[in-house]
């Protein structure tokens, strides 16, 4: 723990480390621990920070839910927990494969993000920095190629959906509150002490009631057809 956390009464710190021993137990970065602690010199009756981590292609996206439990003494009450799966098929279109598109669409939003961090140009020469500009510019004409032809539209549809922010996305599409219905799945997790799911398990738990609800509406769409 960083000197800067452990700094103030003794009953803040014996807080501090119960929250650590929270965060551990459930798989939270401590790094969730100093924001926690930025928050709790204001004294709020609650507060929470969110949190996201991919794995493989499944993105997740979590919300820790603090309140206080007594005077200047807090605890983590819950968090939620939002997946995101979108599966691109592989197929090629205009000269595009999709699934290679897609693991640039990566590359080119980890460049965003040095981007948005001011780190952008500081870190790299002026060759890499229009090497890194060109390289975004050629994913997204790719991406708006695709989604300028009607056998490109839907793939085009999800990429934009997993790499795009809502504003971007709704600059082609006009379904986002739809697309989010079908690909994200949330769900609430008590904490109570350090009992709870951890965020491996949580992430098991929902992949799989995500898996068996779209195995029964697959069900429940063939039985339709064959009454039909």
């Amino acid at each position: 723990m960083k000197k800067s956390l452990l700094k103030g009464s003794s009953m803040d710190k014996n807080n501090l480390a119960y929250l650590k021993d929270q965060l551990q137990a459930l798989g939270f970065p401590l790094r969730i621990l100093e924001e926690a602690s930025r928050y709790m010199q204001g004294n709020p009756e609650a507060f929470h920070i969110s949190y996201s981590n991919q794995i493989k292609e499944d993105e997740l996206m979590f919300d820790l839910r603090f309140i206080k439990r007594s005077e200047n003494e807090y605890q983590l009450k819950e968090y939620e927990l939002t997946y995101k799966h979108i599966n691109i098929p592989d197929v090629n279109i205009q000269g595009i494969n999709t699934k290679e598109l897609a693991k640039r669409l990566n590359v080119a939003d980890t460049l965003y993000d040095k981007y948005y961090q001011n780190d952008m140009e500081d870190s790299m020469s002026k060759q890499e920095y229009k090497q890194a500009s060109d390289f975004i510019k050629a994913v997204n004409n790719d991406l708006y190629k695709l989604a300028g032809v009607e056998e490109g539209r839907e793939v085009a549809k999800l990429l934009m959906y997993k790499y795009f922010p809502e504003s971007e996305y709704a600059k082609s599409f006009q379904d986002y509150p739809e697309m989010q219905k079908v690909h994200e799945h949330r769900h609430v997790f008590p904490v109570n002490g350090n009992k709870a799911l951890t965020t491996i398990e949580a992430y098991e738990f929902l992949k799989a009631e995500t898996a068996e609800a779209s195995s029964l509406n697959k069900t429940n769409l063939f039985t339709q057809k064959q009454i039909l």
